[in-house]
């Protein structure tokens, strides 16, 4: 991080989970601006609480870090695999997750990246059951259905995959 920040004038970032940045505070020190990745879903949360979580942990984040701008990197829920303790993959608790931190964001203003855009299927062999169904598009860009009412009409055309 320090060699690129002596190359260059822009804002150097790294994204990391919510509790790396909290056991490595040298790290926050280093960059520009944090990118922090919260999964309720890695972390065994239920949906009920899930939403409200990565909003808890963006916070903590905040707190800690007070000097900096705390961005949410990634954040999601699967839409397939095996449960993880209280997590449990579904294309309604995808919905449900983004219904509800979409709501909650209103009154956080955070800024935020979802992960991710499309389901990726070579991601079977390396991240488990889950790896591949993160995606707010199926691997055919077609939207998953359930998200239809969170998205604009224009959204919802199925996309060319390259």
């Amino acid at each position: 991080i320090h060699r690129v920040k002596e190359s260059t004038d822009i804002p150097v970032v790294t994204a990391e989970p919510w509790y790396i940045w909290l056991s490595h505070p040298g790290l926050a020190q280093a960059v520009d601006l944090i990118f922090v990745n919260v999964y309720p879903y890695w972390d065994g949360i239920s949906i009920d609480d899930a939403a409200e979580y990565v909003f808890a942990k963006w916070q903590l984040i905040k707190e800690a870090f007070p000097d900096k701008e705390v961005i949410i990197g990634e954040t999601g829920w699967p839409t397939e695999g095996d449960r993880n303790g209280k997590s449990v993959p579904s294309e309604e608790n995808q919905k449900e997750f983004l219904s509800r931190f979409l709501t909650l964001n209103q009154a956080h203003n955070a800024r935020y990246f979802l992960f991710e855009v499309y389901d990726e299927k070579w991601k079977d062999k390396y991240e488990g059951t889950v790896g591949s169904h993160w995606g707010l598009y199926h691997s055919n860009g077609s939207m998953k259905p359930l998200l239809n009412d969170l998205a604009p009409p224009e959204a919802h055309v199925a996309t060319e995959r390259h």
